[in-house]
């Protein structure tokens, strides 16, 4: 099942479905959530919860250079409310 799966997500990228989504919800808030950062090596113990700190910093990497805007929670509140929030760049 999981390569059927796979495989109507290729035929839906190959569509144009991702893009279409992505340009339909450019202005929509996007949260990414952790369970926790490692401060030593908590990560070596219990990996599916901690990440690494080189872990975060590939993420947000990743992140910039697909364009996304990180904000802080606060600050992202504040901008939804105020119809504000900034579009993704592209």
């Amino acid at each position: 099942m999981p390569t059927l799966r796979i495989a109507l997500l290729r035929l839906a990228k190959l569509a144009g479905l991702f893009r279409a989504a992505e340009m339909i919800t450019a202005r929509w808030l996007r949260i990414l959530c952790y369970h926790g950062a490692s401060w030593s090596d908590e990560h070596r113990f219990r990996p599916m919860l901690f990440m690494s700190p080189e872990a975060f910093r590939r993420r947000m990497n990743w992140l910039k250079a697909r364009s996304f805007r990180v904000l802080a929670l606060e600050d992202a509140l504040r901008l939804l409310e105020a119809g504000r929030l900034p579009r993704r760049r592209r």
